[in-house]
């Protein structure tokens, strides 16, 4: 090879890469056609194997035990998530109503309260009425003032003078501009 003209080697090169490729690609595709043959089968007996489960898993979605166990599924799930939901309230620190148990720990003994309404107005503040009796009207008063200081009051609470008439057991309606603690 080493006599010939370097255009020749050029085409014996040309002519060696031409024949390579050539018979690469026939090793391939016998490769390709034996592996597609052997493997057709298994790929066939599997989906049969499929083909069945699926007929299968309809006929038995059809049957009403079927229905009744997804009901029942579905019961246990909602009735799963509620006590969850009730175990993790009772298990929380949050008191349920932290308003109403700011108001009565400020009480005093000789007033008691014998109804409350709760209106909600713009944005995050709302109105809370209270109503109730108290034993002395100085007793009413120091109530108001004590109720100022909770961190729930956002405005100033006037006592109505009608509440002042009498001196013993005196009904009163208090309105509470009230909003989130501070």
């Amino acid at each position: 090879m080493n006599l010939l003209p370097p255009h020749y080697k050029a085409g014996l090169r040309l002519e060696a890469w031409r024949r390579f490729l050539v018979f690469f690609g026939i090793y391939m595709s016998v490769i390709g056609v034996a592996a597609v043959a052997l493997l057709l089968p298994s790929y066939f007996f599997l989906q049969f194997q499929i083909d069945e489960l699926k007929s299968f898993e309809e006929t038995t979605k059809g049957s009403p035990d079927y229905r009744n166990t997804e009901d029942g599924k579905k019961t246990v799930s909602r009735v799963g998530q509620l006590l969850t939901t009730t175990n993790q309230f009772f298990q929380s620190d949050a008191k349920a109503t932290p308003l109403i148990e700011d108001i009565v720990s400020r009480m005093p003994i000789s007033v008691s309260l014998s109804d409350f309404s709760y209106a909600r107005t713009e944005g995050e503040l709302g109105t809370l009425k209270l109503s109730g009796i108290a034993g002395h009207r100085d007793d009413l008063t120091r109530f108001a003032e004590i109720l100022q200081k909770s961190p729930y009051v956002k405005e100033k609470i006037s006592v109505p003078e009608s509440s002042y008439l009498r001196e013993l057991n005196t009904s009163f309606t208090l309105s509470l501009v009230i909003g989130p603690a501070n």
